[in-house]
């Protein structure tokens, strides 16, 4: 089984450069990798997710 998986990273060197967007985007039970960096975000995860 393929894991899913999404990166974030402020410098746009991954799949998302916010967390509350790789979250929306996200299928249940990805993986979300946060690069180093300041989100000043307001978050709400709303599925299952591994973090």
């Amino acid at each position: 089984m393929n894991e899913k998986k999404l990166i974030v990273s402020k410098l746009g060197r991954g799949d998302y450069t916010s967390i509350s967007e790789a979250i929306q985007n996200a299928e249940a039970h990805t993986r979300i990798f946060v690069q180093p960096g300041i989100y000043n975000e307001n978050l709400v995860i709303d599925k299952p997710l591994e973090y």
